[in-house]
């Protein structure tokens, strides 16, 4: 898990802060049907948030420099 981290790291100029602790507990319960799809429901949302974020982050300095 640590060198996948490290290695999406090395893949954006974006640092984004990692949970460790519900990291291990989303993985640890992952294989628990009643879990899972809360934890994949977080995950997107969290994703697509950021997502979101930096899309608006894009365009307003797109903006700003027209």
């Amino acid at each position: 898990m640590r060198q996948a981290i490290a290695f999406l790291h090395g893949q954006t100029d974006v640092t984004l802060p990692i949970n460790w602790e519900g990291l291990f507990w989303d993985i640890r319960n992952w294989d628990n049907d009643d879990y899972r799809p809360q934890v994949q429901e977080a995950w997107a949302i969290g994703f697509w948030a950021h997502k979101a974020r930096t899309a608006a982050n894009d365009e307003l300095q797109t903006e700003s420099t027209l």
